[in-house]
C-alpha cells in the first residue's frame, strides 16, 4: 500500500532547500571521505596497535561489512520515520565511532568503533537521495542529483589527499577525530536545518525480509572481502553460496508479501528506468574505486610519490568534474537526461581507457584524468534523475536504499575482482621484473581494462534502451 507523504511545517529558520541539500552532502562527504582516509592509515595503525594482518584487514572490512548489510533497511525506515530522523541517528552513530576509534587502546575497539562508523553510515547514505526526491519536483532535480554525485565523487578522491596530509601532521588517531568532529558538526546543523518530512500513516516494516536480506548480504559481503586473503580457498565459496541462496528464499518471500508492505516494494523495482539507472550508477562507482584505486598505486609505489601528493593528482578529476556537473543538471532539467548520459558515460570510457597507456607520460595521465573528470562531472545528475522520476515519494527511501546497495556492492565485487586480477597480473611478470617499477607498470596497465570493460557496457546499454526513459530526451 502506497503512503501518502506530508511535510509537516518545520521549524527550521529558512525554507530554502539548497540549505536542505548543504545539510544532507555535509553527511555525505563525511562518510565518503572517511571510507578512503583510513585506508591511507592503514599502516601506520597497525604499527602503532601492534595489529596483526587480519585485524589491520578488519580495520577496513568491519566497516564495509556493517554499511552495506544494513543500507536496503536503513532506506525503508526513512519511508517510515522520515529521513531527517535516520540522518541524525546515522550521523550519532557515525560520531560515536569515530570517537570509538580516536580513543581506541587496541585493535579491538579500533574494529568495533569502524562497525559503529559503518552503521551510521548505512543509516546516513540513502536518506539524500530519498530527501531530494521529495523536496524538488522531477524538473529541477538533475542540477541536485548532479551536485550530490560530484560531492560523493569528490569525497572518495580527496580521501587519501586528506589522510595522508592528516597522518604525516597529526598522526592516525585524528583520521578519526576529524572524521567524529565534521560528523558533529553536521548533526546540529541538520537537527536545526533539515525539514521533517513525514508520514500521515506509517507502513510496518517487513521484519523476516530485513533478517534475510541482511544476512545475504552480510554473508556475500564478507565472502568477497574476505576470499582475496584467503586465496577463494574454502569455506569462502560455501558462504557466498549460501548468501546467494537466502537472497533467493528473500526475492520469494518479497514476491509474495507484494501487496503487503514488502522489504523492497516491487513498484519500485518495476519503475521506468530504475533497474538501469542503478546498474548504471553501480558501474560509476566501479569505475571511479577502481580508477583512485590503481593510480593511487602507480602513484605511490612506482613514481615515489606521499600519498598526499598522489591524492592531489587524483583530484583532478573530481576538481574538473564540479563546473560540468551543474552544467550536466541544468541540460537534464530542461532538456532530458539521455544526451548527457551518453556523453559523459563516452567522455569517462575514454579517460579511463586512456590511463592504462599514458601512465608513464604525466602530461598524458593528467590529460587522461581531465577527460575522466569532465566525463564524471557530466554524468552524474542524469541516472538519479531518471531513477527516481517515476519513483512515489513514499518509497523514495526504499528506492535510495536499494541503489545505495547495488552501489556498494559494486563497489565489494570491483574491489575484490580487481585485486584477484592485480594478482593474477603480477604473478605471470617475469621473476626477476616482479619487484620492480615495470613489472608493476605492466600489472596496472592490464588491470584497467576491467573497469573500462564495466563503463563500456553501461554505455552500450544505455545507447540501446535509455532514450525512451528520458521524457525530453
Amino acid at each position: 500500500m502506497n503512503v501518502i507523504v506530508q511535510t509537516r511545517p518545520s521549524t527550521a529558520p529558512t525554507r530554502n532547500p539548497w540549505i536542505t541539500v548543504t545539510m544532507l552532502l555535509m553527511g555525505v562527504f563525511v562518510v565518503g571521505a572517511n571510507a578512503t582516509m583510513v585506508n591511507v592509515a592503514i599502516q601506520p595503525t597497525t604499527e602503532s596497535l601492534g595489529a596483526s594482518l587480519s585485524g589491520s584487514l578488519w580495520i577496513v572490512n568491519a566497516y564495509l561489512l556493517a554499511f552495506v548489510s544494513l543500507l536496503p533497511v536503513s532506506g525503508r525506515l526513512g519511508d517510515l520515520y522520515g529521513p531527517k530522523l535516520l540522518q541524525l541517528l546515522g550521523l550519532a552513530s557515525f560520531t560515536a565511532g569515530s570517537v570509538l576509534g580516536f580513543l581506541a587502546p587496541d585493535v579491538g575497539w579500533l574494529v568495533f568503533g569502524r562497525a559503529v562508523q559503518g552503521l551510521g553510515a548505512a543509516l546516513v547514505t540513502p536518506q539524500a537521495i530519498a530527501m531530494i526526491a521529495r523536496i524538488f519536483p522531477a524538473e529541477r532535480r538533475g542540477r541536485v542529483f548532479g551536485v550530490w554525485g560530484v560531492v560523493a565523487g569528490l569525497a572518495v578522491a580527496a580521501g587519501p589527499m586528506l589522510g595522508g596530509l592528516v597522518v604525516s601532521t597529526l598522526g592516525w588517531r585524528w583520521i578519526y577525530g576529524a572524521a567524529g568532529l565534521v560528523a558533529a558538526v553536521a548533526f546540529a546543523f541538520s537537527f536545526v536545518w533539515l525539514p521533517n518530512l513525514v508520514s500521515v500513516r506509517r507502513p510496518r516494516l517487513d521484519l523476516l525480509g530485513t533478517v534475510l536480506l541482511t544476512a545475504a548480504l552480510s554473508l556475500v559481503v564478507f565472502g568477497l572481502i574476505e576470499g582475496e586473503p584467503r586465496q577463494w580457498a574454502e569455506p569462502i565459496g560455501a558462504i557466498i553460496a549460501v548468501g546467494l541462496g537466502i537472497f533467493v528464499v528473500f526475492a520469494v518471500v518479497q514476491f509474495q508479501r507484494r501487496d503487503r508492505e514488502p522489504l523492497v516494494p516491487l513498484a519500485v523495482l518495476r519503475s521506468p528506468g530504475f533497474a538501469l539507472m542503478s546498474a548504471v550508477g553501480a558501474a560509476l562507482t566501479c569505475s571511479v574505486t577502481a580508477m583512485v584505486f590503481l593510480t593511487a598505486i602507480y602513484l605511490q609505489s612506482v613514481a615515489g610519490l606521499s600519498a598526499f601528493e598522489a591524492g592531489l593528482i587524483i583530484a583532478v578529476a573530481p576538481m574538473i568534474s564540479l563546473p560540468f556537473a551543474w552544467l550536466s543538471g541544468w541540460l537534464t532539467d530542461r532538456y532530458g537526461g539521455f544526451l548527457p548520459l551518453l556523453s559523459g558515460l563516452l567522455l569517462m570510457t575514454a579517460g579511463l581507457a586512456g590511463l592504462p597507456l599514458a601512465l608513464t607520460n604525466w602530461q598524458g595521465l593528467v590529460a587522461a584524468l581531465t577527460v575522466f573528470g569532465v566525463g564524471m562531472g557530466i554524468v552524474y545528475a542524469p541516472p538519479g534523475t531518471l531513477a527516481m522520476a517515476h519513483i512515489d515519494p513514499a518509497l523514495a527511501g526504499a528506492a535510495s536504499g536499494t541503489m545505495n546497495t547495488l552501489r556498494a556492492l559494486g563497489n565489494s565485487l570491483t574491489s575484490a575482482v580487481v585485486a584477484a586480477w592485480l594478482q593474477i597480473r603480477l604473478a605471470n611478470v617475469p621473476t626477476g621484473l616482479r619487484i620492480a617499477s615495470s613489472g608493476l607498470t605492466t600489472a596496472l596497465e592490464g588491470t584497467y581494462w576491467i573497469p573500462v570493460v564495466a563503463l563500456a557496457a553501461a554505455t552500450l546499454a544505455c545507447g540501446v534502451r535509455v532514450r525512451t526513459l528520458s521524457g525530453r530526451g
